[in-house]
This record gives C-alpha cells, structure tokens and sequence, in this order.
C-alpha cells in the first residue's frame, strides 16, 4: 500500500512536505477547507504511478517565480512511500527482491530527521502497529523531468548501503530503476478527479475500466487470437510497408524505440477497444435506459462509485495491487445519497483495496470504524497537517486542540454529526428507516434477519459505541422538532444495558425516532426505555440471540478453556436465549466474558453465526420491525402482546419453523412400547 508521500514544490505545496496517508489501514480520507491542496496529493500519486509528460506537472507558482526550480538541490519532485508487504514482494525478481530489502532495512532503522520530522513521526506509528515485521518499507521517487529514480537526502547512505556487502559492486540507478520498474507493475492506480467525464470514464474501452475488470477480458479475448495470427498480420502490414516505400523512395518508416512489431497483447487491447467504442452504459430507471450523459452530475458520480464497487467487490483474485482515488465523491450529490455513497467506498476498503479519499463531507467519520484521516489547513502561508486515526478520532482531536490551544480551523466532530444527521433526516423524508446500533457485530446479526422480513429501505448504522448511538440521537431530536418535517421513514437507535447507567431525555413528541435498550429477565429479551429503572443484568447482543445456534458457534470457535465449560452438565436445555442457556460460576462467566472481549472476536463470532440455518427472529427482532411497519411473513405467528407498566413490550411467540428442543427420557420415565392387539379373525361363508 502507499503509507505516505513527499512532495517538493508541487500543486500547492512548496518546499518538502510529507503526507502520511496510512498506517496499516485500507481506508484514507482527507479532509479542509478548499485550495488547501487536498487534490494536490491525489494528483502527484496519478503523475508518479501512472508516469506522464513533465509537462503535466503542477509545479507550485510561488516557487516557480522565485525561480531556480532546475537546480537539483530545489527541483520539484514527488515521492511516495510504500508498505509493500512480504507476500507481496514474493515474486519480484531475485536482483529486485536484494535491493528491496536492502533500502527497506536503511528506511526501518535511519535516524537522519532534518526537515523529515513528519515521516519519521510517522515511522514510528508504523512500527509501533508492527509494520516493520511483515511489510517492507521503501521510499522511492522522481525529479521534474527526471527519469532516474531519485531519493533526495537519503540517496549517498542508499548507495553506500546497497554496495556495502555486494561484489562486484551494483550499479545503484540500474538497480534501483529495475526495482521501480518492477514495483509500478505491481501497482495499479486508478484516480477519479472532480472533473472526469463520466461519459468516457464508462465506455469499458478506456484503460480505467480495463484497470477495474483487470485481465479477464484480456484472457477471454486472447484465447481466440492465436501466436500465427499475430505473426499473419506483422507480415501483412511490413509487406504494405515495403510496397509504400517503394513508390516513395525518399522517405521510410523507423519505429522511434526498439519495439518494431505488433504485439499479442497490442491486438487484444486493440480488439477490447474496438468493440466497447460502440457501446455506452445506461442506467436502467423503471422500464427505460437512460445514457450515463444524459444523467444528472450527481448521478454521474454515484454511476463512478458504482461502477468501482462493482468490479473491485467481486471475489476474483486480481494480479496487481488496486490503490483506488477519489476527489470529492459527494460531488453534485444530494445529501440522502452521501451515506451509501461512502458506505461503498467504506466495503472497497474491507474488501482489502486501498482507498484514498478528499471530502467535504465529514459524515463518514462517526460510521466508518477503522481508517486514517488527514485534515489539512493553512495559516500564515503554511501548510499544516492533523492525521489522526478513524477509530477513536474524537479522542485524537481532543489531544491535537490541547496541543494547538484550540487553533484548529472549526470543530470536525461537530461537523461530522451535523453532515451525518442531515443525511439521515434528508433519507427519512424518502421513506428510509434506519436502525443505529452499537457495533458491527450487531449489524450483522440484525441485517441477517431483516432480509427474512418485509422490509425494503432500511440502512443499519453501527456506531461505535453506546455513547456513540445517543449521541447521534441527540443530534437528531433537535432537527426532528421541525414541524414542517413530513418524515415517511423512521428511526430506531438500540443500545445495550451496561453496568454503567445511560440517559436520554426522549421527546415524546417525536414519532419517528426511538430509543430503546435490550434488557435479559431470565429467558426473555425485551425492549425497554432507556430510563427504564430495570437494568440488571448486563445484556449485550450476545446474549439475545437463539441458544442452539449460539452453542453450536460457541463451540466451533471455542478454546479448550471454554469448552470445559460448556459441557452437557453447564446446558440448560430448555432455555429459549442464549444468555441463560448456560448455567454458570462467576469464574466460568469470566472466563467466558473474556473470550468474547478477545480483539475481533464478536464479529468472528457473528459472521459464524449468521452462516448457520437460521431460524424464526428472537421476539425482540420482530419488536424491532413491527416499530417500522413491517413483519415476518411465514416465518413467525405471534400470539400475544403483553404491555408492562413502563411501556415496553414482550411477546409470546410460536416458532413451527423450529425444531422442538427435547431431553432425553430417564430410566424412570421410559415407557416399554405396547405390544399392538391381536388381529380379530372372523370366518365368513364363501
């Protein structure tokens, strides 16, 4: 993955400047105000891995009128900093693979700081994630105008170190060029910028859209055009060649470089381009097809994002690394739109392709749940940069107030729970629903469900946290007071019952938003208020889920400790919940917490769960869906619906779905068959 940049007098930014842009993560999203040069850096990354002419580069004005730019020592240049991890490494050539590690070793372990503050500040944020034993780090770049790879300050200990232990001793620009070489074929680098056109974008001919299906049409295509076919036409067109020179003896034609023949692969691409000119993509609205020019800005862009999604989420493995880059995806879309639109480039991410982001939109911070991003400002002249990690932002921008004394240009997470509550009230207005949970985990259990009811546009937000789903509901109720609001889709935020009490002053007036907490009592699971004064015993999502299929996760994904634990003697095998189907010590119920607060556990757990045969919804889903109108349709029949004295509900329900859960009969209890009577015989006359 790219980790960092440096740039030198490019686009906004003069003098050096290093940008980190990853610390392990796949998600990257970069954030301020305009003309601050948030562009800027998606641009050099396009100009350095997809190598253009020199003069596509933008080279900062300030330092282009203060002249001396072509010297080496102040020639603009752009550097990228890769994590290339081991595996990924495996197949470059044995030269390529020694010089690799060689600078990767001097970039893990150099000292020299000077004006590199920022990337060494950075470094060590990477080897603290342990980067630094599964990754290889190599910093590599190019001049203005320069084609040699270029190495700034570090370049006279790169050439010592790589000619150290060597006999006889590398050429260092053969060696390091071939390693570059190598590496941006390893890369592919596909960048979106604010003003593409869509309309040749989608044309599957262009190199951005053979970039995204990678080499499966190439492969298709190729198996129809054999090695003869290609050495048939050489030799056709060198014949026209030979006859054109003859009638114009003054002139003849030279190839330019020492490639003098078509290739296989020239043809394929040639073919692929043919044939896709004469098509153009069309989105299908209701019966008709409409042309993607004919769409509005903001659908053009969403058709981007579309288009992206679709080709980089399905499963095939792909032979280059993808770095995907986009400038503003919100661009031109309506605020309702900006929630998917990132929650898509969010499963890019997951899916295990890098993804760099600029945006004015912070609403992706509060709903994305792992990440880097980089907001970036100037004052007095210069460029400042705040990097801080997705995960627990909030935290981190707290820290960096108290270390600028307050001098950051407005409050993010302010901004992001206002671009986030707006985007959600503008959806309601369209008829979503929408369900704010604590986790991921609890996204998975709840969606797995929700596709089994009648359901159509709802979205299920995890948000971090108990703290963090009231939060959102706070910013929510104030907007939602409007009575011009004509709202047509709801709102149902879920929380756990921790030891810690949780408050939230509910507006009763308010018909579209509900906040309610999961509550055990024995072997039911109820809804209740948040104020509710029942709040023992602790109830997490884990312990409201079905108790045969919770047994059987448990033990396919259990230690050996944990299975001592849930033996035949600990089970109580009537229980309907799986937070009372285990009938255990306080140092078994530990032991037990322990393994679900195991990192990644929760959400290991609720993928396996979800894979079972599921079952009837828990009570407490069907709850959940009858809020919104909907149900479960031959799936569940609900016989009664009981109201307690604080307004929550709990239902008695019948599962014919289900498989009755029996004990095995005791001795004393066992019943020998009975012997059927014996026939009655009757004699008849014939």
């Amino acid at each position: 993955m790219i980790s960092g940049i440096f740039v030198r007098h490019y686009g906004i930014y003069k003098n050096i400047n290093y940008i980190p842009l990853s610390d392990g993560d796949k998600f990257t999203s970069i954030i301020g105000d305009n003309g601050v040069g948030k562009s800027s850096i998606l641009d050099a990354l396009d100009k350095f891995m997809n190598p253009k002419d020199a003069g596509d580069w933008i080279i900062n004005k300030q330092a282009r009128l203060e002249g001396g730019i072509k010297t080496s020592d102040k020639a603009p240049y752009i550097a990228p900093c890769f994590l290339i991890a081991h595996k990924d490494a495996a197949h470059f050539s044995p030269e390529n693979l020694k010089t690799l590690k060689i600078i990767s070793n001097y970039f893990w372990t150099t000292s020299k700081k000077s004006q590199l503050e920022d990337f060494f500040n950075h470094r060590e944020l990477l080897i603290q994630n342990q980067a630094h034993h599964t990754n290889y780090l190599l910093i590599i770049g190019r001049q203005h105008e320069e084609k040699d790879p270029f190495f700034f300050s570090f370049e006279t200990e790169l050439k010592a170190a790589l000619t150290a232990k060597s006999t006889p001793k590398p050429d260092f620009t053969r060696a390091t060029s071939n390693l570059l070489a190598q590496v941006l074929e390893s890369y592919t680098y596909l960048y979106i910028p604010v003003e593409t056109n869509v309309g040749s974008f989608t044309k599957l001919e262009t190199n951005n859209m053979q970039i995204l299906m990678d080499k499966n049409i190439q492969d298709a295509v190729g198996k129809t055009i054999t090695e003869k076919t290609v050495t048939d036409i050489n030799s056709k067109l060198d014949k026209f060649i030979t006859d054109i020179e003859k009638i114009l003896p003054s002139y003849t034609y030279k190839a330019p470089g020492k490639k003098n023949k078509l290739t296989k692969l020239d043809i394929i691409q040639k073919t692929i381009e043919s044939y896709f000119s004469i098509k153009v993509l069309h989105k299908k609205i209701n019966k008709s097809d409409i042309s993607v020019e004919n769409l509005s800005s903001g659908e053009k862009r969403r058709a981007l994002v579309d288009l992206a999604y679709s080709f980089l989420m399905s499963g095939e493995k792909r032979d280059k690394i993808i770095v995907l880059a986009i400038d503003e995806p919100e661009s031109s879309l309506h605020i309702d739109g900006c929630f998917e639109q990132f929650e898509r480039l969010k499963n890019i991410a997951e899916k295990g392709h890098q993804t760099i982001i600029t945006t004015h939109w912070y609403g992706h911070l509060p709903i994305a749940s792992s990440g880097k991003s980089i907001l970036i400002k100037k004052e007095d002249n210069e460029i400042q940069k705040h990097s801080f990690n997705i995960a627990n932002y909030r935290e981190q921008l707290n820290q960096e107030k108290d270390k600028t004394k307050g001098r950051l240009p407005y409050n993010v997470q302010l901004k992001s729970y206002n671009d986030l509550t707006q985007s959600i009230i503008a959806s309601i207005q369209n008829g979503y629903n929408w369900i704010i949970c604590e986790g991921s985990s609890e996204k998975i259990y709840l969606e797995a469900y929700l596709k089994r009811s009648t359901l159509n546009k709802y979205r299920v937000l995890p948000a971090g946290g108990a703290p963090e789903v009231l939060k959102i509901a706070k910013f929510l109720q104030t907007p939602l007071q409007d009575k011009d609001l004509s709202p047509s889709g709801k709102i149902f935020c879920l929380i756990d019952t921790d030891r810690d009490s949780k408050e939230f002053n509910k507006d009763n007036a308010i018909k579209c938003l509900d906040v309610k907490r999961i509550l055990r009592e024995k072997d039911t699971i109820q809804l209740v208020e948040i104020e509710s004064t029942n709040k023992s015993p602790v109830t997490e999502i884990e312990d409201a889920l079905d108790s045969i299929l919770f047994l059987k996760t448990l033990r396919d994904l259990a230690t050996p400790e944990i299975n001592k634990i849930i033996q035949e003697e600990s089970v109580r095998a009537d229980a309907k919940t799986s937070g009372y189907c285990l009938n255990l010590r306080d140092s078994e119920r530990e032991l037990l917490n322990e393994f679900f607060s195991q990192p990644g556990m929760k959400y290991q757990f609720a993928k396996k769960y979800t894979l079972e045969q599921l079952q009837s919804p828990p009570s407490w889903i069907v709850d959940i869906v009858k809020i919104f109108g909907g149900e479960f349709k031959n799936s569940i029949e609900t016989e009664k619906t009981n109201t307690t004295k604080d307004g929550n509900t709990t239902e008695q329900v019948k599962k014919p779905s289900k498989p009755k859960r029996t004990q095995k009969p005791t001795p004393t209890t066992r019943k020998k068959p009975s012997t059927p009577p014996k026939p009655k015989i009757e004699n008849k006359a014939v």
